[in-house]
């Protein structure tokens, strides 16, 4: 697991927009990620890592995000354990509006 800022986050999404082996995962709940998330992530929430974990493949990079970290923190532990390459995006989608960056919703 690597810990990155939302600055390298920003720009690991915009250089492998186009990456199929790259994915943006948010892991927050359903009411959170209605609310607004990162445009092309996929929601798959934290409370359910068991099942769609094992879906995932080990051949590609994920960037993991939440409110804050710390759930994604706790995701990238867990899929870390299960050799899968996931990047944790400190400071979540909080730190993400807050040097400006678009979320959708």
């Amino acid at each position: 697991m690597k810990n990155i800022n939302v600055l390298e986050a920003k720009e690991l999404i915009e250089k492998n927009l186009k990456n199929s082996n790259f994915e943006l995962i948010d892991v927050r709940t359903n009411d959170e990620y209605k609310a607004g998330h990162l445009e092309n992530s996929r929601h798959l929430p934290l409370d359910k890592i068991e099942n769609w974990s094992v879906t995932l493949d080990r051949k590609k990079e994920y960037l993991i995000y939440c409110r804050s970290g710390a759930r994604s923190g706790v995701a990238c532990s867990y899929l870390k354990q299960k050799q899968i390459n996931a990047n944790n995006l400190q400071g979540g989608i909080l730190d993400w509006q807050e040097k400006g960056f678009t979320i959708k919703k």
